[in-house]
């Protein structure tokens, strides 16, 4: 007999998927996130590493004395998770537009440190000396920091080890941390760049998510 895919039986395998993705990633709440504080979330592309990240920060977001920072490499992936996720116990910045928001947050205008940083690093790009602008702005006023509790990081791979660095200084000492990276879809190298064997990430629970669960809808 002569099988016919239809819009309606398109949508019905898409809403099917959707939901047997969504119960994959309740599991993994239940499982991993709700028993580490500190978790380390690999996986190729389309496996649910973005979902589960902006699950995991929905899910935290729900105590109202909790404060969720999430942070990307890509600031249209940052534009994404900030609509999506829409809520006021949660900030979401690309790393570069953190640096710059602790600068206007020290009330000064995010054009003004290049003066700053070419001071520090002569010679060097505007966003490669964004982090040292930023870590000043803290050492001015130390009460930008320590207002997290959790912090959650999607696209790892492309991040300094430094940055991290500073990201530490916005958390408080119990904050919990979830980070998530491809190592396949780095495309910055260097010393610099975090990796799997970084020490920064050591004693993190890790998880790898191996399943392709990337369909029609925007599930990264």
């Amino acid at each position: 007999r002569e099988y016919r895919l239809t819009a309606q039986r398109i949508r019905s395998d898409a809403e099917e998927l959707g939901e047997n993705t969504q119960h994959y990633i309740d599991r993994l709440l239940t499982t991993e996130l709700h028993n580490h504080s500190r978790l380390l979330i690999t996986g190729y592309a389309g496996s649910g590493k973005t979902w589960l990240l902006k699950s995991a920060a929905k899910d935290l977001a729900k105590t109202a004395s909790n404060h969720v920072l999430i942070l990307c490499y890509n600031e249209l992936l940052a534009l994404d998770l900030r609509q999506s996720i829409g809520d006021q116990n949660v900030q979401v910045f690309n790393f570069h537009g953190l640096c710059e928001y602790l600068l206007t947050q020290q009330r000064l205008s995010a054009e003004v440190p290049k003066q700053l940083i070419r001071a520090v690093h002569k010679d060097s790009h505007y966003y490669d000396g964004l982090n040292t602008a930023a870590s000043l702005a803290l050492d001015l006023n130390p009460e930008l920091g320590q207002r997290f509790d959790a912090v959650v990081i999607d696209e790892a791979q492309d991040f300094d080890v430094d940055w991290l660095t500073l990201v530490g200084r916005l958390t408080k000492p119990q904050a919990r941390w979830f980070v998530a990276m491809d190592p396949t879809q780095k495309w910055r190298t260097g010393d610099r760049v975090l990796s799997l064997d970084s020490t920064l990430l050591t004693g993190f629970h890790h998880v790898h998510m191996e399943h392709n669960l990337r369909n029609t809808s925007a599930i990264a």
